[in-house]
């Protein structure tokens, strides 16, 4: 029978290719709400509020996603 190679915990995989859209701004507060629990020291708490904490700083960094209407003077 043929050994299988599989990757110890160790390894790392390749890196994914960048999402894009509203997929790659989940991603972004997904990871922001992590870095809230490891800041707690990974004590429980609440996944929501660190979601919506997350996504509040998240949306206040990027700029507005709809074009800027002119200035009809």
């Amino acid at each position: 029978m043929a050994k299988q190679h599989t990757k110890s915990a160790g390894q790392h995989s390749e890196p994914q290719k960048p999402a894009t859209g509203s997929s790659a701004l989940q991603e972004e507060i997904a990871l922001r709400a992590y870095y809230r629990h490891c800041e707690r020291g990974g004590a429980p708490g609440s996944a929501t509020d660190d979601w919506l904490a997350a996504e509040q700083e998240v949306l206040a960094e990027r700029p507005a996603q709809h074009p800027q209407e002119p200035d009809i003077d």
